[in-house]
C-alpha cells in the first residue's frame, strides 16, 4: 500500500529523513506564495490538511511518535550569500520540547537557485529539493542551509507535535 508514494513499513527508522517526491504540485506551492501566510487556515486549510496527511502517513511509517498538532511557522526565503547557522527545531521551553518532526516544503524551482542543499549531522547528508517536495526528519536532527550562490530559495516550515520526549 502506498501513501503519497510512501511505502508502508512497519519497522521504526527513528533516524531517518524521509523525502516526499512532488508532495505538492507546482499550483500547490504558488498558493503559499500568493498568500504569503501560511498559517492562515482560511487561505491554505486544504493545502494544510494535505500536508497533515502526509506527514502522519510518514510518521506511522517511520517514526511511530504520538502526534497531536501541526504548527506552521511560515516561509522562510534565503537569499544569496545569506549565512545560514545549524540549527535544530527541538528545544527544552514548553513550546519547543514539543516538536517531534520538522516538516520543510520546496516552494522554488530548483532552476531558479544555485547552492541552498540541506545538511544534516553527524552524518553530513546533503539533500536538494525539488518544487513541491517535502522532507520531513525527526525535530532534534541538527541541520543547516548551505549558502545560495544565486537567486533565492523559499520554504515553508511546519513541525508536527506532540507530548515531549521523556
Amino acid at each position: 500500500m502506498l501513501l503519497f508514494g510512501i511505502p508502508q513499513k512497519k519497522s521504526r527508522e527513528i533516524n531517518a529523513v524521509m523525502v516526499c517526491p512532488g508532495g505538492f504540485t507546482s499550483e500547490e506551492c504558488d498558493q503559499f506564495l500568493t498568500t504569503r501566510s501560511s498559517v492562515d487556515f482560511s487561505a491554505n486549510g486544504l493545502l494544510l490538511q494535505k500536508l497533515a496527511h502526509l506527514i502522519d502517513g510518514v510518521n506511522s511509517n517511520l517514526y511511530g511518535f504520538i502526534l497531536t498538532d501541526l504548527i506552521t511557522s511560515g516561509i522562510y526565503t534565503h537569499t544569496p550569500l545569506e549565512p545560514s547557522p545549524w540549527q535544530v527545531a527541538l528545544g527544552s521551553d514548553p513550546l519547543t520540547s514539543l516538536r517531534k518532526l520538522t516538516c520543510l516544503v520546496c516552494l522554488t524551482p530548483c532552476t531558479s537557485y544555485e547552492g541552498g542543499e540541506i545538511y544534516f549531522e553527524p552524518s553530513g547528508t546533503a539533500r536538494s529539493q525539488e518544487k513541491g517536495d517535502v522532507l520531513v526528519f525527526p525535530a532534534y536532527y541538527v541541520y543547516r542551509f548551505s549558502p545560495l550562490l544565486q537567486g533565492t530559495y523559499q520554504i515553508l516550515v511546519s513541525w508536527a507535535c506532540g507530548p515531549a520526549f521523556r
